[in-house]
């Protein structure tokens, strides 16, 4: 680590991509628990109905979502092994087309999981002030 790419040997560019293989399924893993676990919070919070329903809607998504990051994470080339070894032959998805798509997915259900508890704050009888500061809670998702 600190050297220029260029400077790098064989071994150590197939062990810089190998641990980067690891990290992007790590990464999205991650990524799927720590937004089921907010959603699952917010079923735990609010009762209503119709929220209880997109609630478990965008878990949905975002199961199916995640699902999509961590296998194409995962199986980008076949064999697994040609992902970090140029010496392997295979076969590879288009990396940039793979890693834009799962991106624009994880903003959509970033902001639609830090959105779905906006409109019930605002029927909740609490002053004004208070409605404020509790939407400013659940706006640091934006963040």
């Amino acid at each position: 680590m600190g050297d220029h790419f260029d400077s790098l040997s064989d071994g150590e560019v197939t062990k810089a991509y190998y641990w980067f293989w690891v990290s992007i399924w790590v990464y999205y893993t991650g990524l799927f628990f720590a937004k089921l676990s907010i959603l699952l919070q917010y079923l735990r919070i609010f009762m209503q109905k119709k929220f209880r329903w997109a609630c478990f809607g965008l878990m949905a998504l975002t199961v199916i979502c995640s699902c999509w990051a961590i296998f194409s994470g995962v199986f980008m080339c076949s064999p697994v092994e040609s992902f970090w070894d140029f010496s392997v032959p295979g076969k590879c998805m288009h990396r940039l087309g793979v890693w834009y798509s799962t991106a624009a997915t994880n903003a959509f259900t970033d902001f639609a999981t830090a959105l779905l508890p906006l409109p019930l704050i605002k029927g909740l009888p609490i002053p004004k002030s208070q409605k404020i500061i509790l939407a400013s809670v659940f706006g640091l998702g934006f963040l």
